[in-house]
C-alpha cells in the first residue's frame, strides 16, 4: 500500500481538480443560473472525471508493476482514491458556495417559487425545501455520499476491466 499512496494521492489530487474545473466551467456557461434546467443533465457527463481517473490510475499501476495485480489490488486502488476525493470534495464544495457561486442557494429558492407558483403548488413550501436541498450542509453530505458511492462501483468496474482485459499475443 504504501508504494501505491503517492500514485493514488496524484489521482484524487487530478481527479478533485478537474471537478473544481468543470464546476467553473458549469458557472462560465451558464449552467448554474441561465441555462439551470440543463444543469442536472449536463452535469452527469462530469461523472467521466473520476472514471477515467481511476482506470488511469489503476492502468499505471499495471504498467508500473509494483507488483501482480489482481482485482482486489485494483479495487483497492480505486477505492482509496475515492476515499480522498471524498474529503477533497469538502473544500471543492467550499469554493462553490463562497467563491464560484455564492448566489446558488438564493437562485434556487427563488427558481422553486417560480416553478411552484407556475404549477400551482405552495410556493412557501417549495422554498423551504429548496434551502434545505440546496443548503451547504444538505449538498455537501449529498456530494460526499455520491462521491463514495459513485467512486466504489466504478473502482469495481476499472479493477475488473483491468483484470480481464488480455495482452495481445504477437506471433510470427
Amino acid at each position: 500500500m504504501k508504494k501505491t499512496f503517492y500514485l493514488e494521492l496524484k489521482y484524487a489530487l487530478l481527479i478533485s481538480v478537474f471537478t473544481l474545473l468543470w464546476i467553473v466551467f458549469e458557472q462560465l456557461i451558464g449552467l448554474q443560473d441561465e441555462y439551470v434546467e440543463w444543469h442536472a443533465i449536463v452535469t452527469n457527463f462530469s461523472l467521466l472525471i473520476p472514471a477515467i481517473g481511476i482506470y488511469l490510475a489503476i492502468n499505471d499501476y499495471k504498467l508500473a508493476r509494483i507488483s501482480k495485480y489482481s482485482f482486489e489490488k485494483g479495487f483497492g486502488i480505486g477505492f482509496r482514491i475515492t476515499l480522498m476525493n471524498c474529503v477533497l470534495i469538502v473544500p471543492i464544495i467550499y469554493l462553490f458556495y463562497v467563491v464560484i457561486n455564492p448566489d446558488w442557494l438564493q437562485f434556487m429558492v427563488k427558481r422553486a417559487q417560480i416553478l411552484a407558483l407556475e404549477n400551482n403548488e405552495d410556493p412557501i413550501s417549495a422554498m423551504e425545501k429548496a434551502r434545505t436541498y440546496f443548503g451547504f450542509k444538505y449538498y455537501l453530505i449529498q456530494n460526499v455520499i455520491g462521491t463514495f458511492i459513485f467512486g466504489t462501483l466504478i473502482s469495481s468496474i476499472n479493477a475488473f476491466i483491468h483484470k480481464n482485459r488480455r495482452k495481445e499475443k504477437t506471433s510470427w
